[in-house]
């Protein structure tokens, strides 16, 4: 995590220097920024006790990324068309993190199995190549707040919106929710029209990108038990005279080697059984499960029972399809609904 964060902000100065020299016209340097690179946890609850854990995706978020930049013959309007530029490349460079970190270098770029990041400028661009409409707002346009009330996103993303239009500031935002690998949700752009500085936002409110998979957190879960493995075959022995206070020769130091070889399998073990609990089984208490999918497929068992039977029927039904949702979210397989 803490290499995929430092990954993001080399991408990103690396864009914002190439920017600057084809443009000859700012000087730029980045200033103290931050951001986090987190995997996402949804615990399951039984009786206040956390039962399983199902992670829906790797999620990047970049809340502060600033800039000293001005331009060389101090037009202000170069500045703030610089900072629109870098800006929109640093919400590219969020999803574009991510699969780069994650993707299968076995198989082709455009793989469609390869994972796919989302940021705000890629569900723009989603958004835009499904045919729908890309409103670009601003408080001097009286028709924006009525644009915000017929948006198909999220009552919190409107709100966000309209705030920010109230306050002067610029807003593109496309016209549905749109839905990529299980996640649904909008992306955003609030800008600053005087400075260009803005915010490329996630429905959910994070400054930054995710992939919506559990293929990355496999990747993950093998990295740390190698890491765990190395550490354990090289520090096992110090740690074992650390204890006893006695350098460890003959007999002794040879049972030490036996011990490094039983940590080191076991812990290889682990790694098999974790990168098989992510097709959906149980390995090291750790469950991969894509929440947002077993949501969507129980809908969409709710509307078909709802389609195709009605009374009791459609009351067993409705039943099945509840069952279905917790056989997902255990990683368990499928069952066909039986009167």
């Amino acid at each position: 995590m803490h290499h995929g964060r430092f990954s993001y902000f080399t991408r990103v100065d690396a864009n914002d220097l190439l920017t600057s020299r084809i443009t000859n016209d700012v000087v730029s340097y980045r200033l103290p920024s931050y951001g986090r690179f987190y995997m996402e946890a949804t615990p399951r609850l039984w009786f206040g006790i956390v039962r399983s854990v199902s992670f829906s995706g790797i999620g990047i978020d970049i809340p502060s990324l600033r800039y000293q930049a001005e331009a060389k013959n101090g037009d202000q309007m170069l500045r703030t068309k610089y900072i629109r530029q870098v800006g929109a490349a640093g919400s590219a460079s969020e999803h574009a993190t991510i699969e780069q970190l994650f993707r299968d270098p076995s198989k082709s770029i455009d793989d469609i199995s390869q994972p796919q990041g989302i940021s705000a400028v890629k569900i723009l661009s989603i958004a835009a190549s499904q045919g729908q409409k890309i409103f670009t707002l601003n408080s001097g346009n009286a028709a924006s707040q009525s644009v915000v009330a017929t948006l198909g996103i999220s009552a919190d993303a409107k709100m966000e919106i309209a705030n920010a239009l109230a306050i002067g500031k610029e807003v593109t935002v496309h016209e549905n929710a749109v839905t990529v690998n299980g996640w649904s949700g909008s992306g955003y752009v609030i800008v600053d029209p005087d400075t260009g500085s803005g915010a490329y936002k996630l429905d959910g409110g994070t400054n930054g990108g995710r992939v919506p998979s559990c293929a990355a957190l496999a990747v993950m879960v093998v990295a740390a038990v190698i890491i765990a493995t190395l550490l354990a075959v090289v520090l096992l022995p110090f740690i074992i005279e650390g204890m006893i206070g006695v350098e460890l020769v003959g007999g002794a130091a040879a049972l030490a080697n036996a011990a490094k070889i039983a940590v080191a399998a076991y812990l290889a073990s682990f790694a098999t059984l974790s990168v098989a609990g992510n097709s959906g089984s149980t390995g090291a208490g750790v469950l991969c499960v894509d929440e947002d999918q077993c949501v969507a497929q129980w809908r969409d068992d709710t509307k078909w029972c709802d389609n195709n039977y009605s009374g009791a029927k459609n009351i067993a039904c409705h039943d099945w399809a509840r069952e279905e949702l917790w056989r997902c979210r255990e990683g368990l397989p499928s069952e066909p609904f039986r009167l």
